[in-house]
């Protein structure tokens, strides 16, 4: 599963880090391997040139999501009402991969950090939260930010997982 805020695929930049990733992505479906992902609707909220205030979908993840569909790589959107801000990957059910970096050839160049943890019930947890998601394909109506998705996880969940299980 990946569950992205923001994935600023350029399919035109061939040597991108987002590039390299789609790439990779496409080849692993194209060994089987079942590919999920879900990506924020970014929104755009401006007043008009009428003084009324607009809301436009922003084009960053719509180029990433046709570049997969042309893959047969299906994408969701969260739905418009919501804002999943994560940026979680799960593999096999037992390696998660968080952090702040979006998937853009600008946070790959910046000093953001992702951590990957090996574990089962960590994994677990991140799984069931990325099923709590709401995804659609409706069109975006005002009030597109009253909530927001995110998948947090309590310290005491940490805590106990460093506390009880040895590192290697």
């Amino acid at each position: 599963y990946i569950v992205m805020y923001e994935y600023g695929l350029n399919p035109k930049r061939d040597f991108s880090p987002p590039k390299k990733i789609a790439n990779a992505l496409v080849e692993a479906k194209e060994r089987d391997v079942k590919i999920n992902i879900i990506l924020d609707q970014n929104f755009i909220r401006r007043e008009n040139k009428f003084g009324r205030m607009e809301t436009k979908v922003d084009r960053k993840n719509i180029s990433a999501r046709e570049f997969f569909k042309d893959n047969d790589i299906e994408v969701l959107f969260d739905t418009p009402d919501k804002i999943t801000h994560n940026k979680l990957i799960v593999i096999d059910g037992n390696i998660s991969i968080v952090g702040s970096q979006n998937w853009m050839r600008q946070s790959q160049e910046s000093e953001q950090v992702s951590a990957l943890i090996r574990n089962e019930v960590v994994a677990k947890e991140f799984l069931e939260s990325i099923g709590q998601i709401e995804t659609a394909d409706s069109k975006i109506e005002d009030g597109a930010y009253d909530e927001a998705y995110s998948i947090r996880l309590p310290y005491e969940f940490f805590y106990k997982i460093v506390s009880d299980e040895p590192t290697e």
